[in-house]
């Protein structure tokens, strides 16, 4: 397997200094992220170790949908009228990475902006954009609240709906659409696509979570000590990110038409890829294994 670390191989190519921002990402979740005042839960778990995770190679990112990204967005860019651009929602700088390079290879204009409800991955952003010598905006809030003073060209995020309970996802899209100017895109990749899952958080069992610790200890045994953890926190970084990650999953194609469509949004583009063959039961996977469910790949426009 590629190390993350390198360039990609999709177009346009962008790096991500994982190895250098895994063990930042480890310290300032500590300090920055919050628990829930009513469940007592936070994001420090999964903000913490999903750098290390990325670094590993056992987990899903935006990276892995570089390619569409890149063939999705990089006609927008170049015909210079999609310069405003907001990311809505981000684990880390891996997203707005990817736009700063798409941007960046068609010599177009980019005015990033980068939301999210907590300050780790703002910070991680941050310390990217530094460390490329760029300028993004950042805000810490939740998208339906967020009221900026123009409106966006163009609306980018990842997975985005997982992080939301299913009764607060017609408010999401209908802000993303009062956030778009008329004739703005919203190019999102979906969480999998789970038929037959209930609408409740999808959480590792004992036996997916184990899995996850063994492939970790596997990658971890690659990597050598420049990884930078010792056996022992390897396997409590990886079980905590286990015991706190939850993901709300999609259910049905018609129920993300119906999301989009309902709010206003025109779908110039939907594709669902299809899982490998022999696809798994729901049950079969944790809520950020890399496994055989669907993803849809959406382009959407506010119209004109």
């Amino acid at each position: 397997m590629p190390s993350p670390d390198s360039a990609r191989d999709a177009s346009p190519r962008f790096v991500e200094p994982l190895a250098e921002s895994a063990p930042i990402a480890l310290r300032e979740s500590r300090r920055l992220c919050r628990s829930d005042p009513a469940t007592g839960e936070g994001c420090a778990d999964y903000h913490g170790a999903w750098q290390y995770l990325r670094l590993l190679g056992i987990v899903g990112s935006a990276a892995n949908d570089a390619a569409f990204f890149g063939e999705a967005l990089a006609p927008l860019a170049r015909e210079g009228r999609f310069p405003r651009v907001l990311v809505s929602g981000t684990a880390d700088y891996c997203l707005p990475a990817q736009l700063l390079a798409i941007y960046a290879e068609a010599h177009a204009r980019l005015d990033l902006t980068v939301l999210d409800v907590c300050e780790t991955p703002l910070f991680l952003t941050r310390w990217y954009a530094e460390r490329v010598s760029v300028g993004i905006e950042t805000h810490a809030g939740d998208v339906v609240d967020y009221a900026p003073r123009q409106a966006f060209d163009m609306i980018a995020t990842h997975c985005f709906f997982g992080r939301i309970a299913p009764d607060r996802r017609d408010a999401a899209v209908a802000a993303w659409y009062r956030l778009l100017r008329p004739g703005g895109r919203l190019v999102t990749v979906l969480n999998r696509i789970r038929p037959g899952a209930p609408p409740t958080p999808v959480r590792s069992t004992e036996p997916q979570t184990q899995l996850l610790v063994e492939r970790a200890l596997a990658a971890a045994d690659r990597i050598g000590p420049s990884l930078g953890l010792d056996r022992e926190s390897l396997i409590s970084l990886v079980r905590r990110f286990a015991a706190g990650n939850a993901t709300y999953p999609l259910t049905s194609v018609e129920e993300v038409r119906r999301l989009f469509e309902a709010n206003g949004f025109v779908l110039e583009r939907f594709d669902v890829d299809a899982p490998e063959a022999g696809g798994l039961d729901w049950r079969a996977s944790g809520p950020a294994a890399v496994m055989a469910f669907p993803y849809g790949k959406i382009v959407a426009t506010r119209p004109v």
